[in-house]
C-alpha cells in the first residue's frame, strides 16, 4: 500500500504466512517501509502459538 502527495511518497509492503503442525500454529511475517523509493524500516516476525483447545 502506498500514498503520494506532492513530493511525499511512502509505501508499506507486507507478507504473512500461516502454517501449522500437530502442536503449534506458525506465523512468519515481514514488513518493509519505503520513503521516496528507499527502504527506511524492515521487520520480520517468526512466532509459534500453541494449538490449545483445537
Amino acid at each position: 500500500m502506498g500514498f503520494r502527495r506532492g513530493e511525499w511518497d511512502v509505501e508499506v509492503r507486507t507478507s504473512t504466512t500461516l502454517t501449522c503442525d500437530a502442536e503449534d500454529f506458525h506465523v512468519n511475517a515481514t514488513l518493509d517501509a519505503f520513503e521516496g523509493g528507499r527502504r527506511v524500516a524492515s521487520r520480520t516476525w517468526n512466532e509459534s502459538v500453541p494449538r490449545d483447545a483445537l
